[in-house]
């Protein structure tokens, strides 16, 4: 019994930053369960532990479960790594157990200085630099187009690279730096890129003078060729200022030699300085920078004229040379041009130049003024340097208009203060005072004027009929005068409500269609107030009030069944409630069975609901009318469905049936159904008097195998599923073994006696489910079964028939409330 580490040699060589695996393991022969206590030791022997937290994460140890073997693992093996390392163990609790191996660290070549990318500079002396490291040592040598550079007149060969004496762009090119380790036979190349660098040369293309605007900011190009290319300074001849350094309406592109003169003064005209600079020398260039005076408006003044008279608007400007002006109506995109207009003989520009003031004046001469004319008017002074624009505005004066006032009539009731408004359009503002009938009534106590004027309102408490006619509004200028009347007009409660005619009624709830009222009283219908009473009460003093809004729907709850009422109705608008009208007598029918539900879900056009999932799918429904009863709970039966083409026929012996004992929950998810079926479904509503008729739908899922039957369950189901697919697999496979045993043996076969035995004990009897149906009818009177799923092949159709109970439901009827205290609306 002895222990061996893999790899079998004793001497392991390997590379520094490496990753090392040996195994420790018993040699052919040998029992490892018999060995104990087995581990790692360093070269200072001591024990390699997982936990000691220098070494946790390099030098690791683990145990392999399937021979027992045990591992040293380094995950980045260093030069201080090197040395012996023995696995130890115990065997019989006597013998000790060991074996070693030696790791010898070797250090990688490893380039210490050898750019891959080497500058020397055009008729200077450079060197090639390539200095690598390894252990042991590497040799070096220079290689360029594959062949060995040898020292001579130009080149010298030494330990630290390759020096070439006057470095000429024919030394461009790519070198290998090659090292080689004899003792290893490790071998490295290193390509280096050499470029010779050249001094700038300015480019003839460069621009020698530019100009540039007042104001404006311009950009100059220095261009010059040189390898590698140049870096660029400015510099300002006047005042010897380097312009890339402190500047702040100057920008210095280093890199692409552009200048760029931000917002330029007269102080910039001169000369500007490109200095190219790299490392093999630097080269400069002047460039003449002229400044030129952009135009510059310095009078243009607002006018105003009357319509019909004539209006000069003048616009005077500098700048060098004299710019050229004209004019422009903001509203429009079209200039005027020089002299009369040919869309407009009434329109004219006239110009005057200065040349000594350095000035030019220019008039625009508008005669016949409209009201259109009114408005903002440009004025653009251009030249070689730029242009200027200003806006002067044109004010034209009208009289009094009340274009914008469409307030013709206004609306009051009891008394109450309504404002009359009017806006007068002018220029100047016009002065407003107010007649009532053709009589002044300005100062008046009975009135309050708020503004005198452009914009006026009076406010009018109409305490009696006087007070209702036309209030006529006069607005004057110094150009003229104009009239606005508002007629006053007294608001009334609606007339009587023409129908309301009942369209829907069950046990307790009754729906309205209501024909408004012929007139209005000269305000909108806000709502509709229904008074009902039974026909036992003797007056309305006795009624309930229920009130709905105009766009709602009419539908009047919590009525009693078995009894007769009384409504009448009425109108409501700002002003008030109408009279009562439209009498109408309903017999509520007695208590019954709910409405049928209706299903949510809609089919497609063959009829058919299509489920995304095939075991699964979810019926939503509509709660119905209770007819005087709350609904207990909703039975939801399901059955497979043979579809010939010709028909549906249903499936009884697939029938299954569930509960939900709440009357809010209007959603069911069917469970456990097969792939690429149709299914009919049928949802019932029951109160204490019975079942309601079934809601039905066609149903069909999706197809898919049992396989993907069971993703698509959901995952609370998913492993009880599996489980029994498990058991009924284990079940038929004892079940062939039988039955094959006993055709070899007796040449009969166990498997139908076998099935004959299982199927009698789960076969159910149609006598045995009358006891369970007459306690499930009892149950569901009673309203006390749980929701739960039961399958029945035997289902009684006497089952799916509404059960009637009669009973008096004169108990459950709150007492109604007297008139005057509304129901909610």
């Amino acid at each position: 019994m002895k222990l061996e580490i893999w790899p079998l040699a004793p001497v392991q060589t390997k590379s520094v930053g490496s990753k090392v695996l040996l195994t420790c393991r018993i040699a052919a022969g040998g029992s490892i369960q018999e060995v104990r206590d087995l581990h790692w030791l360093d070269p200072q022997n001591r024990t390699i532990d997982n936990n000691n937290p220098l070494l946790k994460d390099r030098i690791t140890t683990m145990h392999m479960p399937n021979d027992k073997s045990l591992l040293l693992i380094f995950q980045d093996l260093r030069a201080d790594d090197g040395g012996q390392y023995t696995c130890v163990g115990s065997y019989s609790n006597a013998e000790q157990l060991a074996a070693s191996v030696l790791i010898e660290t070797i250090q990688p070549i490893m380039w210490v200085d050898a750019p891959t990318v080497q500058n020397p500079i055009k008729g200077k002396e450079g060197k090639i630099k390539c200095r690598v490291n390894a252990n042991p040592s590497p040799n070096v040598d220079l290689l360029r187009n594959g062949v060995a550079i040898q020292s001579g007149d130009r080149y010298v060969i030494e330990t630290d690279g390759l020096t070439i004496k006057n470095v000429q762009e024919s030394d461009d090119g790519s070198y290998i730096c090659r090292a080689v380790v004899i003792q290893t036979g490790e071998f490295a190349e290193r390509v280096i890129k050499v470029e010779v660098q050249s001094p700038p040369v300015i480019d003839d293309s460069m621009i020698s003078e530019i100009k540039v605007t007042e104001g404006e900011s311009a950009s100059i190009a220095c261009k010059a060729y040189a390898k590698p290319p140049p870096s660029y300074s400015w510099i300002k001849e006047s005042t010897k200022q380097n312009l890339g350094v402190g500047s702040e309406r100057f920008m210095v592109n280093e890199h692409t030699g552009i200048l760029t003169i931000n917002h330029a003064l007269k102080d910039d005209d001169g000369e500007f300085r490109c200095v190219a600079n790299n490392p093999a020398g630097s080269v400069e260039k002047a460039v003449k920078v002229t400044v030129i005076v952009k135009p510059k408006i310095f009078n243009l003044r607002n006018i105003s004229a009357a319509v019909n008279h004539e209006a000069k608007l003048e616009c005077q400007a500098t700048g060098n040379p004299l710019p050229n002006i004209s004019f422009r109506k903001l509203s429009s995109e079209t200039s005027f041009v020089l002299g009369v207009q040919s869309t407009d003989s009434r329109i004219s520009v006239e110009i005057a130049k200065n040349q000594v003031k350095g000035e030019v004046t220019a008039t625009l001469i508008i005669s016949q003024l409209r009201r259109e004319d009114d408005g903002l008017y440009a004025c653009t002074a251009e030249n070689k340097g730029g242009k200027e624009i200003k806006n002067g505005h044109l004010t034209v004066e009208f009289p009094p208009s009340f274009k914008n006032s469409p307030i013709k009539e206004a609306w009051s009731w009891n008394r109450m203060p309504v404002n009359l408004t009017c806006l007068a359009e002018s220029i100047p503002n016009a002065t407003i005072t107010w007649e009532l009938n053709n009589r002044l009534i300005e100062g008046e106590y009975t009135f309050r004027k708020y503004g005198n004027g452009p914009e006026s309102t009076l406010t009018v408490t109409p305490s009696d009929a006087r007070f209702y006619g036309h209030y006529k509004c006069v607005a004057r200028n110094n150009h003229g005068e104009a009239k606005h009347i508002i007629e006053l007009k007294e608001a009334r409660a609606p007339s009587a409500v023409q129908q309301a005619r009942p369209t829907i009624v069950t046990a307790n709830t009754i729906n309205f269609d209501i024909v408004g009222p012929n007139d209005h009283g000269g305000q909108k219908i806000k709502a509709y107030v229904v008074q009902y009473k039974t026909d036992r009460d003797r007056d309305w003093h006795m009624a309930r009030n229920h009130t709905w809004t105009v766009d709602a729907a009419h539908i009047l709850e919590n009525l009693r069944p078995n009894t007769k009422y009384i409504f009448r109705f009425a109108a409501v608008n700002d002003v008030g409630e109408g009279p009562y009208s439209a009498l109408v007598e309903q017999f509520m029918p007695a208590t019954s069975a709910p409405q049928v539900p209706a299903i949510v879900t809609q089919p497609g056009p063959d009829g058919y609901i299509y489920s995304n999932y095939s075991s699964l799918a979810q019926i939503r429904w509509r709660i119905p009318h209770n007819n005087g009863a709350p609904i207990i709970k909703y039975t939801l039966t399901y059955c497979v469905v043979e579809d010939t083409g010709l028909e549906r026929r249903v499936v009884r012996s697939t029938c299954r049936q569930s509960e939900v004992n709440s009357e809010r929950t209007t959603v069911y998810d069917f469970r456990d159904l097969r792939p690429d079926t149709t299914y009919k479904f049928e949802v019932r509503a029951q109160n204490q008097i019975g079942f309601s008729q079934p809601a039905e739908a066609y149903v069909r899922t999706a197809k898919g195998s049992i396989d993907s039957q069971m993703h698509t369950v959901p995952s609370d189901r998913l492993s009880s599923a599996v489980l029994v697919l498990v058991v009924v697999a284990a079940l038929f496979g004892i079940l062939v073994i039988v039955d094959v045993s006993c055709f070899f043996f007796n040449e009969t076969g166990l498997l139908s006696l076998a099935c004959s035995s299982l199927c009698g004990k789960k076969k159910k009897h149609a006598k045995d489910d009358d006891p369970k149906l007459g306690s499930e009818a009892k149950e569901l009177l009673n309203g006390h079964r749980d929701s739960k799923v039961r399958i029945d092949s035997n289902m009684d159709d006497s089952m799916k028939k509404n059960m009637q109970v009669n009973y008096d439901m004169k108990k459950s009827i709150s007492k109604t409330s007297f008139v005057g205290k509304d129901s909610a609306v």
